[in-house]
């Protein structure tokens, strides 16, 4: 995976993010899409830790 893709997980990851603090703020999305945006937005984020070490991103 080359830096660019793994930039575009980044701000897809992002994204989920910024919906699963919507979804926890708001009581009536709450139950219905709060647990599936924190699985996507765990998994998203494990797949990007898992490539950067993989390409040994360093700054």
């Amino acid at each position: 995976m080359n830096k660019k893709r793994l930039f575009e997980l980044f701000i897809v990851t992002f994204v989920f993010l910024f919906l699963h603090v919507s979804t926890f703020t708001n009581e009536k999305f709450n139950d219905k899409l709060g647990s599936f945006t924190f699985f996507v937005l765990f998994l998203m984020f494990y797949i990007s830790s898992i490539m950067s070490k993989r390409i040994n991103l360093t700054c």
